[in-house]
């Protein structure tokens, strides 16, 4: 990958997460927007963060991946 398709992936991955934010913080229901966004971080997640770090990542950020991983379900 180019660093100009990591970035771009970067920002891709940046927006979805303000997307989902909103609606993580206010434990609403997800809409049609929010999900695609919660689909966009699940595959993206490890493309743009550091593969070594992810477990971490998913440490700290537990609750949030845990959503993320719900709201991407099929």
């Amino acid at each position: 990958m180019t660093v100009q398709e990591f970035l771009a992936l970067r920002a891709r991955y940046h927006a979805a997460i303000d997307r989902v934010l909103p609606t993580y913080a206010a434990q609403s229901a997800p809409g049609p927007e929010v999900v695609a966004a919660a689909h966009q971080i699940k595959d993206l997640t490890p493309r743009v963060l550091e593969t070594p770090l992810l477990p971490f990542y998913r440490a700290v950020g537990a609750d949030f991946f845990a959503w993320i991983d719900q709201t991407a379900q099929p």
